[in-house]
């Protein structure tokens, strides 16, 4: 069993030709568990909040996210 956090930041942007016309930028934390389910299965566990700094398209977002490697 492993357990460890994450702090992040991050600024981006996308488009279909020419350039970029507007950045998005966003911070967050999360917490991540590698935990074995019935001492069989690895499952790594993770949940964070986000929140992003656009008027328009910002949110502040919880999430959890369950996964394996196969």
């Amino acid at each position: 069993m492993q357990w460890s956090g994450t702090l992040f930041a991050e600024t981006g942007a996308a488009w279909d030709s020419g350039g970029a016309d507007k950045f998005y930028s966003s911070t967050g934390a999360e917490f991540v568990a590698d935990l074995n389910l019935f001492y069989l299965v690895p499952v790594r566990a993770r949940i964070g909040y986000a929140h992003g700094f656009d008027d328009t398209i910002g949110d502040d977002r919880v999430y959890l996210s369950l996964g394996s490697s196969f």
